[in-house]
């Protein structure tokens, strides 16, 4: 589509579909009802794991991980796309920031997982000797190297060696905004 030029501005087209504003709102509903939940449902895994003295063991620690890379997630990817359903775009900036720390803690809700499931296999497999080879220290050694490897491996793109990538068109079609 093209816009109209009068008198130096710029007149975008007039929008004929009726439905498109009830779409649109029940996007930006359905994103910020999400990312609420997300917030909130995580957060209370971290208070319930730190104040319950039975879950502070190995497993536990993995679920905190877990439960700060699904809260970034939650933060840095659910509002970001709430934002653009109001305003339409990001600075390059925010865009970068974003793209930065929603793929670290996708990587590390990821790999996390990955290390709760080896977690539980030790437990199945080796039940007798489970606390000698996985210790406290070995899992905070782990986790941290799981959260510097995934921000070693995004940092890349800051550093322009490859790139994060909007397609605009792409992000419209999945979330039925345009």
């Amino acid at each position: 589509m093209s816009d109209s030029v009068m008198e130096g501005t710029m007149i975008p087209p007039v929008d004929t579909d009726p439905y498109r504003l009830v779409v649109e709102v029940a996007s930006f509903m359905s994103l910020a009802i999400i990312s609420l939940l997300i917030i909130t449902m995580n957060t209370f895994t971290i208070i319930v794991i730190i104040r319950t003295s039975k879950l502070r063991n190995v497993t536990g620690y993995l679920m905190i991980s877990l439960a700060i890379a699904d809260l970034g997630v939650g933060i840095m990817t659910a509002f970001p796309l709430v934002y653009a359903t109001i305003d339409d775009h990001l600075t390059p900036g925010a865009c970068d920031m974003i793209g930065f720390l929603s793929s670290v803690c996708w990587v590390v809700s990821v790999y996390t997982l990955t290390l709760l499931s080896v977690d539980r296999l030790i437990a199945i497999v080796h039940p007798l000797g489970y606390h000698m080879i996985v210790t406290k220290q070995r899992c905070f050694v782990t986790i941290g190297l799981t959260w510097l490897m995934s921000c070693i491996l995004w940092t890349l793109p800051l550093a322009n060696v490859g790139s994060y990538k909007y397609n605009h068109e792409e992000v419209s079609n999945i979330s039925l905004l345009r």
